[in-house]
């Protein structure tokens, strides 16, 4: 792949050109350090000419996202590479006990008629739901369906179990749910396990290379689909030592019409040292903080993500949505959908909850709203740094609807 994209790519081959390497250079895995690392801008400011191998034909697949910015970017893979990648986001599903007769939800910001064959003869089929911002309509939906598995995003999800929790009704009970899209706390996921009464997968992916990671039934991390891309943890520009938290840095092995080299794809992570107990050969890497958008930084340097806020604000009775937004250094603003069963002291508990981590050098005030906006693909953007720039939309993580 890096021969190929070097010889048909042209942003990949003057970007080798200027850092002083060439596909020649590559004898192992451990030389990808020498290649440069690509970033989502110029990935964007060189579609399509200066990144595809070729003109796209009708039989491509090409996907459109948006990012934190709000700056669209397009994904174009080959019908081969499209066809191979489905089968790494096939064998994910089955993993959890997914099969071709059970009943899916998968919730998706746009509706999709049944294309494939399989889909036309009733296998493998999704039935699409609306993410409503309203996580009332969702539950009632799902209720309606009563399927085997639900595939949503975890702040929806969380959303569902804490109605399910303050009705105390237990008629919801799927197979399984798959959660996927957005960064999901091992606290969550517990959550959510308990609330449904069955397992909780989690599935890691990227429009960019679709499924990445996913858990199986040992739940020890994510497995690496190791024959799809290559994942290296890096500081900066080097990789650094597997166990070590950093960036999350993919090399694309199957898609010769938009090859990734080195793309660094704004997650934060680590790779875990110890293999599965299932015994597959697939390497265990995790996320740790999710998208670096996500991440909090305080007057002192102090980094504050969704793994330690998020789990302390859900714990609390008496709203349904919430978001974090970072106003300013020195001030934190959370906006509430109250529920009318709030206790008359919530302000103080969501203060007292994000001010045990964030400490005093930081004013935090709680903002009541009728409402929080979702993102154009459906999701709830909880954590928010808009002293560092960000905005409430963000990139889809997930593959596009005709994925297997």
């Amino acid at each position: 792949m890096i021969a190929f994209a070097e010889a048909n790519v042209p942003l990949h081959r003057e970007r080798f050109r200027e850092a002083g390497v060439s596909a020649k250079d590559m004898r192992s895995i451990a030389d990808l350090a020498h290649f440069p690392i690509l970033t989502r801008s110029e990935v964007v400011a060189a579609y399509p000419d200066g990144i595809l191998s070729r003109p796209a034909k009708p039989d491509d697949v090409v996907f459109r996202t948006s990012g934190t910015s709000g700056q669209f970017m397009q994904i174009a893979y080959d019908a081969r590479a499209n066809d191979q990648l489905d089968a790494v986001y096939m064998r994910a599903l089955l993993a959890t006990g997914y099969r071709p007769w059970h009943r899916m939800a998968y919730f998706w910001y746009e509706s999709h008629k049944p294309q494939e064959l399989h889909e036309r003869l009733g296998l493998f089929r999704k039935t699409y739901m609306t993410v409503h911002p309203d996580p009332r309509e969702q539950l009632a939906e799902l209720r309606r369906f009563a399927p085997h598995f639900i595939y949503h995003f975890p702040s929806s999800l969380s959303m569902i179990a804490r109605l399910m929790e303050a009705e105390g009704t237990r008629d919801l009970r799927p197979l399984g749910v798959i959660s996927q899209g957005e960064f999901m706390a091992p606290e969550t996921q517990e959550q959510l396990s308990k609330a449904f009464g069955c397992p909780v997968w989690n599935q890691y992916g990227a429009q960019e290379f679709n499924r990445l990671g996913w858990n199986c039934r040992r739940f020890e991390g994510l497995h690496l689909d190791a024959d799809s891309a290559v994942l290296e943890v890096v500081d900066g520009e080097r990789p650094i030592e597997v166990g070590r938290e950093g960036d999350l840095v993919f090399t694309g092995l199957l898609n010769p019409l938009m090859p990734l080299i080195r793309y660094r794809i704004g997650d934060v992570g680590r790779l875990l040292p110890r293999s599965c107990s299932c015994r597959r050969g697939l390497p265990l890497f995790e996320i740790t903080e999710g998208r670096r958008d996500d991440v909090l930084v305080m007057p002192d340097g102090t980094r504050v993500g969704p793994r330690v806020l998020a789990p302390r604000i859900e714990a609390l009775p008496g709203f349904s949505l919430y978001r974090v937004v970072h106003k300013r250094p020195d001030q934190i603003e959370i906006l509430v959908v109250k529920d009318p069963s709030a206790p008359p002291d919530l302000d103080r508990l969501l203060v007292d909850a994000v001010s045990t981590v964030v400490g005093n050098q930081v004013n935090v005030v709680v903002k009541p709203v009728q409402d929080i906006a979702l993102s154009s693909r459906g999701k709830l953007r909880k954590i928010i740094s808009e002293a560092r720039g960000g905005t409430s939309d963000e990139p889809a993580l997930e593959p596009g609807p005709g994925a297997a």
